[in-house]
């Protein structure tokens, strides 16, 4: 019976690794919602951080290692936040305006651009 036991046991630990792999080879990533949330956050508080300043915050408030912050803002560019250049090569952040695309963004505040410039002529 022992036998029988220790073989389950093996095999159910040959079992959990290889759903490790098959999860890590499909790019699985259990924490990815709940790490892009938090960024999103930080990002609507301070819009216009740098990469490094969203990272610093983030390791403040959760203790998130740089490297997996610079993760997470890559997979959520132009769906959670969109990135403009900054200068010395920096990235800064902004929220999506109500998880629109960016292009749909930048169109909407053009026609606000056009109106306004409208609204002057008229006077």
């Amino acid at each position: 019976m022992s036998e029988l036991y220790e073989r389950l046991i093996a095999l159910e630990q040959r079992m959990c690794a290889l759903e490790r792999i098959c999860k890590t080879a499909t790019g699985f990533d259990a924490h990815l919602q709940e790490d892009t949330e938090m960024l999103r956050g930080l990002i609507a508080e301070t819009p216009g951080m740098s990469q490094s300043g969203v990272a610093r915050a983030a390791r403040r408030r959760c203790d998130l290692p740089k490297a997996r912050v610079v993760e997470v803002l890559r997979s959520g560019i132009g769906k959670q936040w969109r990135v403009e250049a900054g200068m010395y090569n920096s990235l800064l952040y902004f929220p999506v305006a109500d998880r629109m695309h960016p292009e749909v963004e930048q169109i909407r505040a053009n026609d606000a651009q056009v109106e306004m410039n409208c609204a002057d002529v008229s006077r």
